[in-house]
């Protein structure tokens, strides 16, 4: 229920009370008036480290794609390396003697930025060696069964290069290639950079080479280097993912979420319990003018670097954070605010509903508070929405009073409250499930004061009675962001409105029954309220029926910033307010192709 916004004493000047418990407070008489457009420039939050978007997608998700491209032959199921004769060393052979190889697998539980851990482990065959010098010397033939190598590689963020083998593509990712408009969009690759890693050494921590033969062990190790060195250059089978970002960019507000700058990090997976986060690489974002190059430190090696979890749940593949500034201002305002901005400005300001008596009579008081401006009588300004903690709050006070002379003389007040707000918040459905909650609401508040006055011999205006109405009217349309079925996400909408709360009082001459009859006629005012160009019903066709269908295309936009080489499509598991304030989305992998 949308509470009064009037003392119960109509006649107390200095009220302040909230329209939307625990919302909004707002003096009507010392009222702070507001300039400025709300929330420009655009400023980041510091939790994302000073980027708009941060996607992050799991070792697990990109180790399950390792495997299908295994599957795929675009990754190597077996290895066939050195020459006995020349090496003394040879890995694989015919038969029995194929040297099998799991999917590899990748980690970044480093420590570092941008560094991970790849592991290959064999599964089957041999490796054959000398034992001992000379040409009589016996070939050995060691099982391969268990052996596991891990070496630390560089994590690299480059354009791709033109004419990309078509055969290192799944038909997934190549169909999603094909798509994108290259004369607008710019399509990186997230690779292992074999050739700026250090493949000298391999990783002790990580890898078991069951023999107690040194110079087999050290072969090994060098031959498996070699391999993992030759797979640099274009032709890299080990890409993570392919991100995609603007060239320049667009003010379209389908283009809220497209990324138009764009870095990499890792998180490092820590211990394996609720608290600590699953091992993701972390793709930062930047959106709208923003530029990787306005700030050095957005691009530096250690950027970036979070040192808290980003995905906590099991199952769940990528999870995109938005700031909580960039979704209020790059896509509630333009799809939501200005147009309710400009469906508010068309109706008219109560500033001009009894200006003709108001300038006639004996003028006493003037009120023309309106956030967002600095009106004035003669200016002619219009509210505007400011920024709230939750959102935004637009808000039209106006109070005239006057003198109507006469045998019987007339002290009158007229006066109206208009407010409408924004609010982004946590909110249950129907079913009680909690859903990312936008709430528009409107309140009116009309109220009409009339003091009668009658003139003695020697004494004027001396009260006889008064009389006050009050009527307030209410409503909301509450649009929440849910899920759907085939993984994308739906937003719902449904309105409520309050019934008119009316409020009076008399004393004197007045008589309460006839009070809204001799101050206003509420019917109209309820009839005007409900059906006027900003009215519930008028809104949600309009305003909040463009969100709708407008918001299918925006999200659809933002769950593909980045495609996987082996699973570029991604459903959409929930959407969620953080304890950060921040919008959080889960993700997962689609089936793969054929």
């Amino acid at each position: 229920m949308f509470t009064s916004p009037i003392s119960s004493d109509p006649f107390y000047s200095s009220y302040s009370q909230s329209f939307l418990p625990g919302r909004f407070v707002l003096d009507h008489v010392n009222s702070t008036i507001v300039k400025g457009e709300a929330r420009e420039p655009l400023t980041t939050a510091a939790r994302l480290d000073g980027y708009d978007m941060v996607w992050a997608v799991t070792q697990d998700s990109l180790n399950a794609q390792f495997e299908y491209l295994q599957l795929s032959n675009i990754l190597p199921s077996s290895l066939r390396l050195g020459n006995l004769q020349a090496d003394g060393l040879a890995i694989g052979g015919d038969g029995n003697d194929c040297a099998t190889l799991a999917p590899p697998f990748i980690d970044f539980d480093t420590g570092l930025p941008r560094l991970a851990r790849l592991t290959l482990v064999l599964t089957g065959g041999t490796v054959s060696f000398y034992q001992g010098y000379g040409p009589s010397a016996p070939v050995v033939k060691q099982s391969l069964v268990g052996w596991k190598l891990a070496f630390l590689v560089q994590l690299s963020l480059t354009e791709t290069e033109p004419g990309l083998p078509g055969a290192a593509l799944t038909k997934a990712l190549r169909t999603r290639l094909d798509a994108v408009d290259t004369s607008q969009f710019s399509i990186g690759r997230i690779v292992l950079d074999f050739g700026a890693s250090d493949l000298s050494r391999h990783d002790l921590s990580g890898s078991n080479l069951p023999s107690s033969n040194s110079f087999l062990k050290q072969a090994f190790v060098t031959a498996l280097a070699g391999w993992v060195r030759a797979q640099a250059g274009a032709t890299n089978p080990f890409v993570l993912g392919y991100p995609l970002t603007r060239k320049w960019p667009s003010e379209a507000p389908d283009a809220a979420f497209e990324p138009t700058g764009a870095n990499l990090s890792t998180c490092r997976s820590g211990k394996p319990t609720e608290l600590d986060a699953i091992g993701s690489l972390n793709f930062l974002l930047l959106t709208g003018k923003r530029k990787m190059s306005d700030s050095p430190a957005l691009y530096a090696p250690e950027a970036g670097n979070f040192a808290r979890p980003l995905v906590r749940t099991p199952g769940i593949d990528a999870r995109g954070l938005i700031a909580r500034e960039v979704f209020l201002q790059r896509y509630v305002k333009p799809l939501l605010v200005d147009p309710l901005q400009a469906a508010i400005g068309a109706l008219p300001d109560y500033l001009h509903a009894r200006m003709d008596r108001w300038r006639d009579m004996n003028r006493r008081e003037l009120i023309n508070t309106k956030t967002g401006v600095a009106a004035d009588l003669a200016n002619g300004l219009r509210a505007g929405f400011v920024p709230t903690p939750s959102g935004w709050i637009l808000s039209d006070h106006v109070k005239l009073s006057w003198h109507e002379s006469g045998a019987h003389s007339h002290d009158r007040s007229s006066e109206q409250l208009l407010q409408y707000t924004v609010d982004l918040s946590t909110q249950a459905d129907a079913a009680g499930v909690a859903r990312l909650t936008l709430d528009i609401a409107g309140v009116l508040m009309r109220h009409e004061c009339d003091q009668v006055n009658q003139d003695f011999p020697f004494k004027h205006d001396v009260y006889m009675g008064k009389g006050w109405a009050r009527v307030t009217l209410g409503w909301r349309i509450r649009v929440q962001f849910v899920p759907g079925a085939d993984g994308r996400l739906v937003l719902t909408c449904s309105c409520s409105q309050d019934a008119p709360l009316q409020e009076s009082g008399s004393g004197g001459v007045y008589v309460l029954a006839e009070l809204y009859a001799n101050l206003f006629n509420q019917h109209t005012i309820v009839d005007d309220w409900e059906h006027n160009s900003a009215g519930m019903a008028a809104l949600a066709a309009s305003v909040v029926g463009q969100l709708v269908a407008g918001s299918d295309t925006v999200f659809e936009r933002a769950m593909l910033p980045v495609l996987l080489a082996a699973r570029p499509e991604m459903a959409c598991q929930d959407i969620q307010l953080n304890q950060d304030g921040d919008i959080e989305i889960d993700f997962t992998c689609c089936a793969q192709d054929d």
